[in-house]
């Protein structure tokens, strides 16, 4: 098994596990060259998730530096407890995420002639559009407050939901209507143990064709390109070009998830409705890293 990391951060990747197709014998682990590499990966770092229409909005805080905290990873898929992240941000970061929420915002609301968003929506989706069906079915209360308390953490990095919110959230995958056709699935990866920060997504050299990463928590993806996925995008940050990828997910049909229009109750592919939370525990095969156009493709397992 080749370790890639532990996450110390968010909610959407706490920690990945590279396994190589044929394990290495563990005789070589006390090596100089050993598969165990210290490196944070964060995926699918903060985003501004807004549901304009239905009126509610996750919006920027203040966040207060925690105690640093180390907790181990757990392997089983009914533990009630999401690891702690580390909540520290830097404001020259904030800043440029607001830049290119604000730029998107005004290419897709407002309208504005942007071609570098024209050309890279086309390069990442293909033109392809989403074949994800409408959930609409309003969430109750106290499942509306779970999903929310999970955005939350992923935008702000605030409070991790607590045991009964993570139940629910398991309830609500399990209960979801599963994936009437294939379809492509998109979240991004970056590498810092700040919640913001461009810093070189160094881990890259550890994904190897056909390789398996493990999601241990849950994975929020979006079903469109869409001001979540904006933010993720490092193409979008010059001069920081090298600080992530965006991963093509293919989700075969079946799987299933929670999907966040049933928040609004909207048919919209803006903000928190563009959004879709896929189990804990899931896998996923990496099929091809561009390193120019900074994509990864790849192919869900559960």
């Amino acid at each position: 098994m080749l370790k890639i990391g532990e996450l110390d951060k968010r909610i959407i990747i706490q920690s990945v596990s590279n396994i190589e197709k044929e394990p290495k014998s563990n005789k070589n682990q006390n090596t100089k060259n050993n598969l165990h590499v210290n490196t944070k990966i964060f995926a699918g770092a903060a985003a501004f998730a807004a549901i304009a229409i239905a009126g509610i909005y996750l919006t920027n805080g203040r966040l207060k530096t925690p105690k640093k905290t180390n907790i181990p990873l757990s392997s089983h898929a009914n533990d009630n407890k999401i690891n702690e992240p580390a909540k520290i941000i830097s404001e020259d970061a904030k800043k440029l995420k607001k830049q290119v929420f604000d730029r998107f915002i005004a290419f897709r609301d407002k309208y504005q002639n942007d071609s570098e968003f024209v050309q890279r929506i086309k390069t990442v989706t293909n033109n392809i559009k989403s074949t994800v069906k409408s959930d609409r079915r309003i969430l109750e209360q106290d499942d509306f407050n779970a999903v929310m308390a999970l955005l939350k953490y992923d935008q702000k990095g605030a409070h991790s939901p607590v045991d009964t919110e993570i139940k629910r959230l398991d309830i609500l995958i399990n209960n979801s209507k599963p994936l009437e056709d294939d379809t492509v699935l998109y979240f991004g990866l970056n590498n810092s143990k700040n919640l913001y920060s461009f810093n070189p997504f160094e881990s890259v050299k550890d994904f190897k064709m056909n390789n398996l990463v493990k999601n241990d928590n849950y994975l929020i993806v979006s079903r469109v390109y869409d001001d979540y996925i904006a933010q993720l995008d490092p193409l979008n940050y010059k001069g920081h070009e090298n600080c992530g990828y965006i991963v093509r997910l293919n989700v075969p049909k079946g799987e299933r998830g929670i999907d966040c229009r049933r928040c609004s109750g909207v048919e919209s592919d803006k903000g928190i409705n563009a959004l879709y939370i896929l189990p804990r525990q899931a896998q996923y095969k990496i099929r091809s890293i561009d390193s120019d156009l900074k994509i990864i493709d790849a192919d869900y397992i559960i």
